[in-house]
């Protein structure tokens, strides 16, 4: 059923946040749903980004979005995960946020060819420069419908704090919260 296989994501997310409720004893964490947005099926991967909350903390602002038009087969995240991102809330009140979640193309060498040979930051150092300026296309879109310009960038980028995929994001005004 098609429409089973794009709830996936949602269902593996709630089996989470079920066993986690169940570990914490109480409704401490929720998650939010899949995007309407996600890529079509054929072009999505089992493993998936999700984002799980705890409503006691942040309230979420009710939609999720995801990159799925540069998610498809062809598209820079092709051969990575499909960036997500929801906006919050903190419960006592203030400025919304927007959480964006991304897995950028693992440094494993397995058939790069060309610009994606390893060149001293990993394989596929291009596909995830490819894939950080994709993002940045995309973020101006979602964060004007969600209605902030705050936003958080987390998940598996898979660079080091100064290769390539990285600086691009730096030079678009994010900053390293770890600094």
């Amino acid at each position: 059923d098609h429409r089973d296989l794009h709830s996936f994501p949602t269902r593996r997310s709630s089996d989470l946040v079920a066993a986690l409720n169940k570990a914490a004893g109480r409704a401490k964490w929720a998650y939010v749903p899949s995007s309407d947005q996600l890529q079509p099926v054929e072009d999505q991967d089992v493993i998936t980004n999700a984002l799980i909350f705890q409503p006691d903390e942040v309230v979420w602002a009710g939609k999720s979005y995801a990159d799925g038009k540069d998610s498809t087969d062809t598209g820079p995240f092709g051969n990575a995960r499909t960036p997500i991102a929801a906006a919050f809330t903190p419960v006592g009140g203030g400025a919304p946020m927007l959480v964006a979640v991304n897995h950028f193309k693992s440094k494993s060498s397995g058939g790069a060819t060309g610009a994606n040979v390893d060149s001293g930051q990993g394989a596929y150092n291009a596909d995830r420069v490819a894939q950080a300026n994709a993002l940045l296309g995309w973020l101006p879109g979602v964060q004007s419908d969600a209605g902030t310009d705050a936003v958080a960038l987390v998940g598996d980028f898979n660079s080091y704090t100064h290769e390539d995929p990285l600086e691009n994001l730096y030079d678009a005004g994010f900053t390293n919260a770890a600094k």
